[in-house]
C-alpha cells in the first residue's frame, strides 16, 4: 500500500477539508479526492462521507485513521532524520496563541524566523479560546498559564510583569492615584475574569501584600480592545509588559504605581511553550521552539 495516500489521507483527517490539504501540497483539489478514491478502491471501502458542503470519516475511516496516526507518525519521524541531516528544513507547522499575544509579541518575531528558515511553512491560529492541541494537530502553543496534561509537554519562555497604566493626560485631568487604595475614586478597565475584576494584589519593596478591592468601570474580553480603551485615555488597567512595554518606553502610557509589583493572580505570571509530546520532536518543531526560546525579550 502506498504510503504517501495514506499520508495524505491523514492530511485530509486534520485539515477537514480536500481543498486545505491540497493547498499544503501544491496541487489541485481534484488531485487529492483522485487520492483518497484510489486508496478506498485499495482498501475496499469509504473513507469519507461527502456532501457538497460537508466531509466527515466514515466508521470504518476512523479506524483507519486511529490505528494509522502513531505508525504514520513513526515514520514520518524517520524520514524527517534522514531529511535534517541532508537538506533545508521544510514543511509545515501549526503554531497557535492568543490574539493579542499573536498580535503584540509573536507576530513582530515571526519574519527573523522566515530569514533563518524560509522553507518552513508557517500557519498562525490567534485564537483566545484553549484549542485542544492534539485534537487540532498543533505543533506548538504559546499559552498565558501552564497546561497541566499529561499528553502535553509545557515549559515557560519569559516571566512577565503586570502594571496599572494609564496616559499623562488621563492622570492629569482626573488627579494623580498616591496609593492602591485610590483606585476606588477612578475608572476602571479590565477584563471579565473573577481574578481581574475582584481585586488586585500589590506587593511593596519589604514584601507585604495588600489586596485590593476593584470595582470596574468598563469590563472588555480583549487585551487590545483594553490597551487601546487606555491608550484612548477612558481609565487604567492593570496589563502585562508584553502587551505594553513599548507604550511606557515612548511614554504613551506611565506605570502608576512604580514602586509597587502587583498581580491579579499569583506574582507568577508568565508566557509558557506547549507542545505534545512525542518519542521524536520534528526538526522543523525543533528549530521552532528554539528559535522562540532564544528571542524572548
Amino acid at each position: 500500500m502506498d504510503l504517501a495516500k495514506l499520508s495524505i489521507f491523514m492530511q485530509v483527517v486534520q485539515k477537514g477539508s480536500f481543498a486545505d490539504t491540497a493547498r499544503d501540497n501544491d496541487v489541485d483539489p481534484s488531485k487529492i479526492s483522485r487520492i483518497i478514491s484510489s486508496l478506498e478502491d485499495e482498501l475496499g471501502y469509504r473513507l469519507f462521507h461527502r456532501t457538497t458542503r460537508n466531509l466527515s470519516l466514515t466508521e470504518a475511516g476512523q479506524l483507519t485513521y486511529d490505528r494509522m496516526r502513531d505508525p504514520l507518525d513513526e515514520i514520518s519521524a524517520i524520514a524527517d532524520m534522514a531529511r535534517a541531516s541532508t537538506e533545508k528544513l521544510s514543511g509545515n507547522l501549526r503554531l497557535t496563541t492568543s490574539i493579542a499575544l499573536g498580535e503584540r509579541w509573536l507576530v513582530p518575531r515571526l519574519g527573523g524566523f522566515y530569514e533563518k528558515y524560509p522553507e518552513i511553512k508557517l500557519e498562525l491560529i490567534l485564537d483566545d479560546r484553549a484549542i485542544d492541541l492534539i485534537e487540532q494537530r498543533i505543533d506548538v502553543a504559546l499559552r498565558l498559564a501552564p497546561q497541566k496534561q499529561n499528553d502535553l509537554i509545557t515549559t515557560r519562555i519569559m516571566r512577565a510583569n503586570y502594571y496599572v497604566v494609564a496616559t499623562k493626560g488621563y492622570m492629569e485631568k482626573n488627579g494623580p492615584l498616591v496609593s492602591p487604595n485610590d483606585l476606588k475614586d477612578t475608572t476602571i478597565i479590565t477584563f471579565p475574569y473573577a481574578d481581574y475584576r475582584l481585586q488586585w494584589k500589590f506587593k511593596s519593596h519589604d514584601g507585604e501584600i495588600a489586596h485590593v478591592a476593584i470595582k470596574p468601570h468598563i469590563v472588555i474580553s480583549n487585551a487590545l480592545a483594553i490597551r487601546r480603551t487606555v491608550l484612548e485615555g477612558q481609565g487604567v488597567a492593570l496589563l502585562s509588559d508584553w502587551l505594553i512595554g513599548d507604550d511606557l518606553a515612548s511614554g504613551a502610557l506611565i506605570n502608576v504605581f512604580p514602586d509597587h509589583q502587583i498581580s491579579a493572580e499569583n506574582f507568577d505570571e508568565g508566557v509558557w511553550l506547549t507542545y505534545p509530546s512525542k518519542r521524536y520532536l520534528p526538526s522543523n518543531t525543533r528549530v521552532l521552539i528554539d528559535f522562540l526560546k532564544q528571542n524572548q525579550r
